[in-house]
């Protein structure tokens, strides 16, 4: 009787050789996944180029540098990890008077969306924009008392370009 560990192993080694691994870590123990997370990195410095494939999106972002994201057969994302994830950062804004600071938000044109979840303001703007907003704010006496980036991880993107819901169900 085998395990599937010990058949995933020797496949990891050779597909490795071709570039491609496809759910490398499937049915490994944390040991065997750590290994596999490690090897990749190894393999991208000699200057291999790694294909991985994979549903675990934390994997891919731990051991990835650039990343394509795929619908239905189609690219719908090819970008580098640090661009990606940007995409799904926002400003986390908390202030005394959210609504007000909602509505004078919205109406700014150069701020791409602005909601309000658990007393914070969520705003779609660069990070570069923080002090421009604070300073806006400010001046229209809405006065910031937290600010910072939310990151994003690459879960939440993906689930935002494909368009899936994050009650299990695809669009």
């Amino acid at each position: 009787m085998f395990f599937l560990p010990f058949f995933q192993i020797p496949p990891v080694r050779l597909a490795a050789q071709n570039n491609i691994l496809d759910e490398p870590t499937n049915g490994l123990d944390p040991a065997g996944y750590k290994e596999v997370r490690d090897l990749i990195p190894i393999l991208a410095g000699e200057n291999r180029t790694i294909i991985l494939c994979s549903h675990l999106l934390h994997e891919v972002e731990l051991v990835c540098n650039r990343v394509a994201i795929i619908k239905e057969g189609n690219v719908i994302a090819c970008e580098s990890m640090q661009v990606l994830l940007a995409k799904g950062q926002m400003l986390q804004i908390k202030v005394e008077n959210p609504q007000q600071a909602l509505a004078f938000l919205k109406s700014l044109p150069w701020i791409k969306n602005v909601t309000l979840a658990e007393g914070y303001l969520l705003v779609d703007a660069p990070k570069e924009d923080s002090q421009r907003i604070s300073k806006i704010l400010a001046e229209n006496n809405i006065f910031v008392s937290e600010l910072s980036v939310k990151s994003s991880d690459l879960e939440s993107v993906f689930l935002e370009l494909t368009g899936s819901e994050t009650n299990g169900k695809a669009n």
